[in-house]
């Protein structure tokens, strides 16, 4: 019984990690740094590079400008920089503006 025992522990290296252990180990550190976000817009949208921004910038789109504008109002409201009355008027435009994008959608 004692033998059955034995079979069942693993064995542990003494050299430490092989070379390809060692290696995909630097591969997988090397990911996770490069998806960290280089900054975040309106606590939503991520980029990783300038070059990043700057095409997301040249390339928007009509639903992402909306997208940007209603972010960037929740936020401001968030952070208080609109009287109550403002994040009314604010609210209700982006109601009829997604009303107007979803009927366009439609048609």
């Amino acid at each position: 019984m004692a033998e059955l025992e034995n079979t069942k522990t693993r064995k542990r290296r003494s050299k430490g990690a092989s070379e390809i252990e060692k290696k995909y180990n630097q591969i997988y550190e090397s990911l996770k740094q490069n998806n960290k976000p280089l900054g975040t817009l309106y606590n939503s949208i991520n980029y990783t590079s300038t070059e990043d921004l700057d095409t997301f910038i040249d390339n928007l789109s009509d639903t992402q400008a909306l997208f940007c504008l209603i972010e960037a109002s929740k936020m401001a409201h968030n952070r208080n920089i609109f009287t109550i009355e403002e994040s009314e008027l604010l609210s209700k435009s982006i109601r009829m503006l997604k009303k107007q994008e979803e009927d366009l959608d439609i048609n």
